[in-house]
């Protein structure tokens, strides 16, 4: 995926897609992040596990997306020529509490990938960008995917399983 992040940078810029740009920059800053929190990240300085994000922390994020999404538009519209700013802003912002959400195991972390991919999908295709408009409709049922598996290693990790009188040992 680093080397198609790379490619993606190159090729968005082309087309006017600058929030997409950074984004890509910031994915592989992030990815560093993600791959040390995936081994370290716990506060035992061991694996994390999948956990859920609670009511508050997550509307907390999803206001933080609505606002830089505005910033980035606002900052896109009066200093580029940028293409498709709503769009590309919403994106951009979106993913990167996707990007940091996946980085900490979060669940719903799938979901605003789903809901990006989706997104993106129709913005490249207007873009005439029809490869990444399937790439990201693959993106799409990669992140539906993601989020059955991720589930079940929730559930597994999280479900008390009572013990049976067979596995205590005497006293």
């Amino acid at each position: 995926t680093m080397v198609a992040t790379v490619l993606g940078l190159f090729i968005y810029y082309e087309k006017g897609l600058y929030a997409k740009c950074a984004l890509n920059i910031i994915y592989l800053t992030l990815g560093l992040y993600g791959w040390y929190q995936w081994l370290y990240g716990n506060r035992h300085k061991t694996s994390l596990q999948v956990s859920t994000t609670g009511p508050r922390t997550l509307g907390i994020l999803l206001l933080a997306g609505l606002l830089s999404a505005f910033v980035l538009r606002s900052m896109l519209v009066k200093y580029t020529y940028a293409a498709l700013v709503g769009a590309d802003s919403a994106h951009t912002a979106f993913c990167l509490i996707a990007q940091w959400m996946t980085a900490r195991k979060k669940l719903e972390s799938w979901i605003l990938w789903g809901i990006a991919d989706v997104l993106f999908t129709v913005v490249c295709y207007q873009k005439e960008l029809y490869w990444f408009s399937g790439l990201h409709a693959f993106y799409f049922f990669l992140a539906v995917h993601g989020y059955r598996s991720w589930r079940q290693t929730y559930r597994l990790h999280t479900t008390t399983v009572p013990i049976s009188f067979e596995d205590e040992t005497p006293g």
